[in-house]
């Protein structure tokens, strides 16, 4: 009975792990893929703006008149 319980609980640490392990994966997942999505966006919106001749001075100057 002590044995069995014993092998009850080490898998049930087991299982505990392997959920952590992959919670912990997801979550490293999560937010290398939210850093990439800003990534992006920042280039783009950059690219944008100077397409659009809105360089950061032409902006700042806009609002100081």
């Amino acid at each position: 009975m002590y044995l069995h319980l014993r092998v009850d609980v080490h898998s049930e640490t087991h299982k505990q792990m392997a959920i952590r392990t992959w919670l912990a994966v997801e979550s490293r997942t999560s937010v290398s893929s939210y850093l990439g999505l800003v990534s992006w966006m920042y280039l783009h919106l950059g690219e944008l703006m100077f397409t659009l001749g809105l360089e950061p001075s032409t902006v700042h100057s806009a609002t100081e008149s």
